[in-house]
């Protein structure tokens, strides 16, 4: 199970949430959702799943501006540590 979580960058309330398998259908929902709550045209930032992609188009077209946040973790080489 995943945790899906719609955060408002400037309020930091919760419009939306929903717990469930991490796939296409439960991202679909999720933004459906996500959509039918905010007003006017916002920056939708999600992490790097693919099921955002279409997802996020599907549920918003033009209504929103979309980005992926992809995180690299990788060990620092030795003369890196402090």
């Amino acid at each position: 199970m995943y945790p899906f979580t719609a955060i408002c960058r400037d309020t930091t309330l919760v419009p939306t949430w929903l717990v469930g398998p991490r796939t296409s259908d439960s991202a679909y929902r999720f933004l459906l959702d996500v959509a039918r709550r905010m007003q006017g045209r916002f920056q939708l930032t999600t992490d790097g799943a693919n099921t955002y992609r279409q997802t996020a188009w599907d549920a918003f077209a033009a209504f929103a501006g979309f980005a992926q946040l992809v995180k690299l973790y990788e060990r620092p080489v030795d003369d890196e540590r402090s």
